[in-house]
Formats: C-alpha cells, sequence, structure tokens
C-alpha cells in the first residue's frame, strides 16, 4: 500500500507562505527631535530561537555583519495534527477540467494542523514594539492566505492562520554582566489539507447510446464530451441522430419489438352476460 512515490510539496508551500507573511517588517529609528536616522528592514530565518540566540550570545562579533544584526526573527514547525472536524468524503474524486486523453484525479484532501513558533529578538524595548505593532491587527485571530496546492488539477486552498497566544520575555532583572535580550513569541496554526497521489485513468470521449421515446423513432447520441466542472456536457461536441427503425421501446420485455396496429373489438353483451377467467388475448 505504501511505498508508490509521490511528493505535492504542500507542507514546503505552508511553510513558505507563512514566512512571506513577516519579510517586509521594518523598524525605524528616530532622534530626539523625531527625525529618521535609520531604517532596518527586520531579516527572518527557519531554525528555533535559541539556535539564534546562541549564535549572539556566543559570538558578539557577529554583530558586525549588518544583515546578523537585532532585532530578528525566526520561526519553525512545532507540531502537526489531525483535524477531524474538517474532515471530507474520502471517495470524492478531483477530477482534471481540462479535456485530456489521459485524465489526472485524486481523492478529497486529509484535514491536518501545523502549528508554528515566530520568535521575535531584539535588543530595544521599542525596536520589539514596532515588530509587534505591525503584526497583530492583521490577525482577528485568523488571517488567510491562498496556496496552490495541486496545480496539475487546479486545486487552490484557502489556508487559515491563526494566532493562538502571545508571551514576552525580558531577561533586565539578570546581573549586569548578562547581555539584556527581549524575546516575543507567537504561537500560530495553520488549518490545511495533505493529498495523496495524482493518477490518470483514460478519458471518455465517445459513447453510444439509444434513448427510447414511445414512439416509432429513436435517437442516438453521438461523440459525448467530458463534463465540466458544473455536470454539463460540452455542445459543441454532441451529435444527436434521429432514425426511425419500425420498432418501439417495450418496457415490460426490456427490448425493442415490432409495431402492430392494433384493431378495437366492440363486444355485443346485449344478447347474454358471460362470466369467467379469460385464458388467451388475440389482438386481432
Amino acid at each position: 500500500m505504501f511505498g508508490n512515490w509521490f511528493y505535492n510539496k504542500i507542507l514546503e508551500k505552508i511553510t513558505v507562505s507563512f514566512g512571506n507573511l513577516f519579510n517586509k517588517i521594518e523598524v525605524k529609528h528616530f532622534n530626539k527631535d523625531n527625525v529618521l536616522i535609520g531604517t532596518i528592514k527586520v531579516p527572518i530565518i527557519y531554525g528555533p530561537r535559541d539556535k539564534l540566540l546562541m549564535r549572539v550570545l556566543d559570538n558578539p562579533d557577529i554583530y558586525k555583519n549588518n544583515t546578523n544584526k537585532l532585532p530578528q526573527m525566526s520561526f519553525e514547525i512545532t507540531s502537526v495534527e489531525y483535524n477531524s472536524a474538517r474532515k471530507l468524503n474520502t471517495i470524492k474524486i478531483n477530477k482534471s477540467k481540462q479535456h485530456l486523453k489521459d485524465l489526472p484525479y485524486q481523492y478529497n484532501g486529509v484535514p491536518y494542523i501545523v502549528k508554528y513558533k515566530l520568535s521575535i529578538l531584539s535588543k530595544l524595548v521599542d525596536d520589539a514594539n514596532q515588530i509587534i505593532e505591525q503584526i497583530l491587527p492583521y490577525f482577528t485571530p485568523s488571517f488567510t492566505v491562498t496556496i496552490n496546492t495541486i496545480p496539475e488539477l487546479e486545486i487552490k486552498d484557502d489556508i487559515t492562520i491563526t494566532l493562538n497566544s502571545i508571551t514576552m520575555s525580558d531577561n533586565y532583572a539578570d546581573d549586569f554582566n548578562t547581555r539584556r535580550d527581549i524575546t516575543w513569541e507567537l504561537d500560530f496554526s495553520c488549518d490545511c489539507y495533505f493529498y495523496g497521489a495524482v493518477k490518470t485513468k483514460p478519458a471518455i470521449t465517445h459513447t453510444i447510446a439509444d434513448i427510447h421515446t414511445g414512439v416509432a423513432r429513436d435517437y442516438r447520441i453521438d461523440n459525448i464530451a467530458i463534463e465540466d466542472e458544473f455536470g454539463y456536457l460540452d455542445d459543441n461536441v454532441v451529435t444527436i441522430t434521429e432514425f426511425d427503425d419500425g420498432k418501439i421501446r417495450d418496457n415490460n420485455l426490456l427490448k425493442d419489438v415490432d409495431i402492430v396496429q392494433k384493431v378495437n373489438t366492440e363486444l355485443n353483451t346485449k344478447a347474454s352476460i358471460v362470466s369467467g377467467v379469460i385464458a388467451k388475448w388475440q389482438i386481432m
């Protein structure tokens, strides 16, 4: 069952989309006259907060490189959990809307919750406050992004990113030899779907059907097109042919039978009254 290779890059797409939400945050510095003296674009990397903090504490010279100066942000995946509340019909098939010789298809996705932790590391209180205030107004408490989940089937999913909790720590109470670091941690959860392999099957491009109307006519339909997303056929490739073969559909016998003329016969019931069971009925 397992072992058939496929890779839809869904987790990668969600992670990149999450990180891109915070990659344009800036911090501005002003002098005492409220004149702008500098702007810092806050870098963001993927990785745990502790690793970023240890790099700063173990190697103070790292600040000589402008790209590594504080403030900085980092984020990481903390857990992936199944979400039964958003479960879909697992046997429903998503298929391509294009008229292809081999029709790609795929079953409904499986709902999961991917949890992220965003960490903000700063030396100055004002820098950290600027970053926080550029993030919080967008989450009420959710924000939605759209990702191109399965390009082959034109499936796009709306990913709901929810801000669950915020914590802040400041080591200002430590001794004078300890470097002051201000850290904010924001916990998010992303509602998403994971999909299986994209498979292919031959598309139905031609069929013949007899439609019986109850009269001495049949209608033949040729060249049926693939259904569109609304379940309708493409009229440009449907041909209806009318023909008369002298037969009619018998719903009791479930087959075509020859048409016969029925002659109404009047029975003279004035002479006598007859009662009994009809053993045979013959059409004259």
